[in-house]
């Protein structure tokens, strides 16, 4: 966390204006949830039994709220997915769906506004990093899916990162939105069998589905590694 805070801090200082856009904004993007995500966190904790007993339209407030929200992980979508599970069942899976479908996108689009490919062509101008850049782009797919079932990865790094390697829209919404869906399936099944949120943290359900995950997402991301490191194969490298 702390490189990757200098390695945007130094980004920021670049004299192309877009580029100093880029960092800020994803700087801003990397720092403000750590505070919101808190203050969330607590507020369902405290007062899970109240959301229970939301009325129709408080419950379409809280979702338009959390549309946008989560769509920057300013509110956590794994505690959400969760507490909408205990709350509600499987019943909230078409909404949760929706949402963080919408919220892919619009994060998408947001990032490409701030962006314009600035962040792609800073990088480009150190050789290395252009030809890693490349071999990733050759798994690029691969990539966005990972990301999205790692528990570790905000939804909104992932918006943006895809964005800023300029990842074409249909690659990153199909494989980012089955990704997405495979992380709402965990995380609701988990929702419907934990005993109490209270105790989130000390229901077993919910330590082996992150522990899951995280041991899954871990494996893949090594796999995507090895793949990148064989693409040895490249023109102008080795010149």
């Amino acid at each position: 966390m702390k490189n990757s805070i200098e390695s945007l801090l130094e980004l920021a200082k670049s004299s192309n204006r877009q580029v100093r856009i880029s960092a800020i904004f994803f700087l801003c993007m990397m720092i403000l949830p750590i505070f919101t995500n808190s203050t969330f966190l607590y507020y369902l904790f405290t007062h899970i039994q109240e959301i229970k007993a939301w009325d129709a339209n408080t419950l379409i407030i809280a979702c338009i709220i959390l549309f946008f929200t989560s769509s920057f992980s300013l509110t956590s979508t794994n505690f959400m997915t969760v507490a909408a599970g205990y709350i509600y069942g499987w019943k909230s899976f078409p909404v949760l769906l929706i949402m963080f479908l919408g919220g892919s996108i619009l994060g998408f689009f947001i990032a490409n506004a701030f962006n314009r490919g600035a962040i792609l062509e800073w990088v480009k101008q150190n050789k290395k990093a252009s030809v890693y850049i490349d071999r990733l782009k050759t798994h690029e797919g691969y990539m966005v899916f990972i990301m999205r079932i790692a528990p570790f990865i905000a939804f909104n790094l992932t918006n943006m990162l895809c964005s800023f390697i300029s990842m074409p829209f249909k690659k990153y919404f199909s494989f980012g939105g089955f990704g997405i869906i495979v992380r709402l399936l965990v995380a609701i099944y988990v929702g419907t069998q934990i005993r109490s949120f209270s105790d989130l943290y000390d229901d077993p359900n919910y330590y082996y589905q992150n522990f899951a995950l995280i041991g899954v997402s871990a494996l893949l991301f090594l796999r995507l590694y090895n793949q990148v490191m064989k693409d040895q194969q490249v023109p102008g490298e080795n010149a």
